[in-house]
């Protein structure tokens, strides 16, 4: 790894998933190389949990008391990076975003992609997928693996208004230039609460990926290169048994 790279892992976790905390500072948090910084991204506004006080004063940690900690799961984790985004902007070069169910088992393969990424450039490194949009609402739907099972799945969409499919960048692990990061910055808090939920979207929220992949198509261009992370031993939706590992500090 290049010495004047500036590398930070946000890892997405929201208050209530202690456990999940506990077993990734037990494992692989510990093996995080010395190049790296890794802060968990809790949201803790108004919070009365002694337990996320205490967590919230770790050097692993960054609470944003500007986002309440029950905020819904439709606004949630969006606020949550876009804080983290702003917070961080002038101090990393590379910004991974993963979540709190994700192990990384061995760092090398990793690092040999982190140094292969340009720093110069607009670009998001992940699992590549494809959405279709409705430009008048801008919500997703027809969802695919590739541009053909996208259009397929355009039959939910409603046609008045619809573009794509468009390739986005989706998954548990997902790697983010400066100028992506700076681009995104300037439209995140805005445009937060024009999020629009599609009507056959029963979850009711929209995905961070999936509104970080709407950005980009609306503002920013970036360059998208497909990683599959898994060959890279990273592994992820209950990869470890989080509740045995267990922490006395938390």
């Amino acid at each position: 790894m290049e010495k004047n790279i500036k590398i930070v892992i946000g890892i997405l976790s929201a208050p209530q998933n202690i456990l999940r905390r506990c077993a990734i500072r037990n494992t692989w948090l510990s093996t995080v190389p010395h190049s790296i910084d890794a802060k968990f991204l809790i949201r803790s506004g108004e919070s009365t949990s002694e337990k996320l006080k205490k967590e919230c004063l770790s050097n692993d940690v960054l609470c944003f008391e500007n986002i309440l900690w029950n905020e819904t799961r439709r606004f949630g984790p969006v606020k949550t990076l876009a804080s983290w985004f702003n917070a961080s902007i002038h101090f990393y070069d590379l910004f991974i975003k993963t979540d709190d169910d994700v192990k990384i088992l061995k760092w090398e393969p990793l690092l040999k992609t982190l140094n292969n990424i340009p720093l110069n450039v607009a670009q998001v490194t992940g699992r590549i997928v494809w959405y279709s949009w409705n430009r008048i609402l801008f919500q997703q739907c027809g969802f695919g693996w590739g541009p053909k099972t996208s259009k397929k799945s355009q039959k939910t969409c409603k046609k008045n208004g619809l573009v794509g499919p468009f390739p986005l960048v989706s998954g548990f692990l997902m790697i983010f230039s400066r100028s992506t990061v700076k681009c995104y910055n300037k439209y995140m808090f805005e445009d937060i609460y024009n999020i629009s939920i599609h009507i056959h979207n029963k979850r009711n929220y929209v995905l961070e990926d999936v509104w970080m992949g709407s950005l980009d198509h609306r503002f920013c261009n970036s360059h998208y290169v497909h990683q599959d992370f898994q060959s890279l031993k990273v592994l992820d939706h209950g990869a470890f048994k989080e509740k045995r590992i267990l922490t006395k500090n938390v």
